[in-house]
């Protein structure tokens, strides 16, 4: 349980619910979020090992006796592989394991956000802690490593020409970088909170970056200075330009999604997603469609060029009258509505 610890439950049935806390949160030993979980035996016993998200560790029990026996723990740093860090998922296997004869340990870095240059040569990736990377996509080798931020980095994003990147970051900031020297270009400061979702304009001119401040800035990409300030009305997931730069969707993780002019800060199209959660908006390539995904496993697909008017989404499960008119598809069953 992510802040509070790990718990031994008994696998007889009739033991119901019963359950042990066998390690609660506890600093130097697992830090919240305690996160994974994995088993591994060899000729001197079973153990467990636990991911330890807070510090990036592994602490790990002896756990083949009467009562989990603390080990000790430990750290993958940079050197012949690469450091772990924002610690997840994990797994192990003792034994011969291809070229391993004694064994093998798999651990997820946190890699928070991953997006590829426009040539297709490099890949842009958020290391999980305060870092980002840029790695030569046919060899594997980190080319440059950002550094400035000072809290996880969420979200990255390259730019159309492929010349610079774009970070956002727990710390409330984003930031641009010259994608050839790795220099800092730009630190973009204005939001609340961290900044999660961040877009560039068709042109490379502007960026757009969300918040769980619920608002959305548009920036210079040249100077920094803010253009707009849009209100989400709720935490910002996702933010996209249409494919001709003069508008934007703004997704809200609860309530729906928004449709601005990019010039004016002007609505455009509010869709009322109800209370279902938005995981993610996306424009069709001619910039008339908007597709929607929530947390009710349902796309909705809408027009994007109506204009201003709040639209009730179509039911999941059986056509309604909408405005705008939508299709949706769930379970890979696909009906349509069309404005009343």
């Amino acid at each position: 349980e992510e802040n509070v610890g790990l718990w031994r439950y008994g696998l007889d049935p009739t033991s119901g619910a019963t359950r042990t806390l066998i390690q609660p949160i506890a600093k130097d030993i697992l830090v919240a979020d305690a996160e994974g979980l994995t088993t591994i035996a060899d000729a001197s016993g079973r153990y467990l090992i636990a991911s330890s998200q807070g510090d990036s560790t592994f602490p790990v029990w002896r756990i083949d006796g009467a009562a989990p026996e603390y080990k000790g723990r430990f750290k993958i740093v940079d050197g012949a592989v690469d450091g772990v860090t924002g610690t997840d998922g994990l797994a192990a296997a003792s034994g011969q394991v291809g070229p391993f004869p004694e064994g093998l340990v798999v651990i997820q870095d946190d890699v928070n956000d991953i997006a590829w240059s426009p040539d297709s040569e490099r890949i842009l990736t958020g290391l999980g802690a305060d870092r980002a990377a840029i790695w030569d996509a046919a060899r594997g080798e980190r080319l440059l490593t950002l550094e400035g931020h000072s809290d996880m980095i969420t979200s990255v994003a390259w730019s159309p020409n492929g010349q610079r990147a774009l970070t956002g970051s727990q710390d409330g900031t984003a930031r641009i970088w010259d994608a050839a020297t790795g220099e800092e270009l730009l630190s973009l400061r204005g939001h609340h909170q961290w900044a999660c979702a961040l877009a560039w304009s068709p042109d490379s001119s502007r960026v757009a970056t969300g918040s769980h401040d619920d608002t959305v800035r548009v920036w210079d990409a040249a100077t920094g200075q803010t253009q707009l300030v849009l209100g989400a009305g709720n935490s910002v997931e996702t933010v996209s330009w249409s494919p001709d730069g003069t508008r934007l969707s703004i997704g809200a993780k609860i309530g729906g999604n928004r449709v601005w002019d990019a010039t004016t800060g002007e609505p455009r199209l509010t869709v009322d997603n109800g209370a279902r959660e938005l995981s993610e908006v996306v424009w069709s390539p001619d910039g008339t469609r908007l597709a929607s995904g929530s947390g009710d496993f349902s796309v909705r697909v809408w027009d994007a060029l109506r204009p201003a008017v709040r639209a009730r989404p179509p039911d999941a499960l059986r056509p309604i009258s909408a405005k705008p008119s939508a299709s949706v598809c769930q379970f890979g069953r696909c009906s349509s509505t069309s404005a009343a």
